[in-house]
């Protein structure tokens, strides 16, 4: 139990953290140790900022519609809550100092597929691609 009340403060130093981050904001109300960002201010590419945050190390998953990031506190994250608050804060700032960063990194691509009128090219992709990332091979032994 104890481990779990550590990783639902961390949670909540995250939280607070981005709810102090001009131009971001959680949203809906997470109750338990994932949560969602998403740009409070039109001018700040929240994908920009998860490619951002990657280089310093951290995994965001991205989400569509609306554009947003999506985190999972685990409990190796319980003692870094404040190098992740340091961290997002840091990424907003280079990301308005610099409006280019927005034109490479995984944003660009997302902000492409954002825009593909026929939504079913990228679901028949995506069936296909996830097709042949998970499909099992036969080993020589099955034969």
């Amino acid at each position: 139990m104890n481990v779990c009340r550590q990783i639902m403060a961390a949670t909540r130093t995250m939280i607070e953290g981005v709810n102090s981050t001009q131009g971001l904001r959680i949203m809906g109300k997470p109750v338990m140790t994932a949560f969602a960002i998403e740009s409070a201010d039109p001018s700040l590419n929240v994908l920009v900022v998860a490619d951002v945050m990657e280089s310093k190390g951290w995994k965001l998953e991205r989400n569509q519609a609306p554009p947003s990031v999506h985190c999972s506190i685990l409990p190796h994250h319980r003692d870094l809550a404040e190098t992740f608050v340091d961290d997002l804060k840091a990424a907003v700032q280079e990301v308005r100092a610099n409006p280019k960063i927005a034109d490479s990194g995984t944003a660009a691509m997302y902000g492409m597929v954002a825009q593909i009128p026929d939504r079913s090219c990228v679901d028949d992709f995506l069936t296909q691609f996830f097709g042949q990332v998970f499909t099992a091979k036969k080993s020589d032994s099955d034969m």
